[in-house]
């Protein structure tokens, strides 16, 4: 079975780019679009990592992080343009994420990170 990975992500535009990076390395995803979203697609569908959007319409990263880890244990790469003073993302306030990738980034990058948390080689 191929691995899926849960897209939470408000622009759609954004979206639409990683789940089209995603599916060229034979990646599927399903698209959330708010917190709510979310959390409805984890109590039903089977997912291998969640992609998760630091700031939703609808709630923080950070909560709804914790409120997936709740329904299965899965990592978790958290995206945001949220940086620090020197351009570091800031990550020491986030409870649960595996990764951290600042926004804007390269999709190989973004790939890449998918990737290596799915254990998988990059393509």
């Amino acid at each position: 079975m191929g691995r899926r990975v849960l897209v939470v992500e408000n622009d759609r535009v954004m979206a639409r780019l990683e789940s089209s990076a995603l599916a060229r390395v034979g990646i599927s995803t399903l698209v959330a679009r708010t917190a709510t979203q979310a959390l409805e697609l984890a109590a039903t569908e089977e997912f291998d990592l969640v992609v998760l959007d630091l700031f939703l319409p609808d709630g923080d990263g950070v909560a709804i992080c914790s409120q997936l880890r709740a329904f299965r244990a899965v990592p978790v790469l958290m995206v945001s343009c949220l940086e620090d003073d020197y351009g570091q993302p800031l990550t020491a306030h986030t409870d649960g994420p595996h990764m951290f990738l600042a926004k804007p980034f390269a999709m190989h990058d973004f790939v890449e990170r998918v990737q290596s948390l799915l254990g998988d080689e990059p393509a």
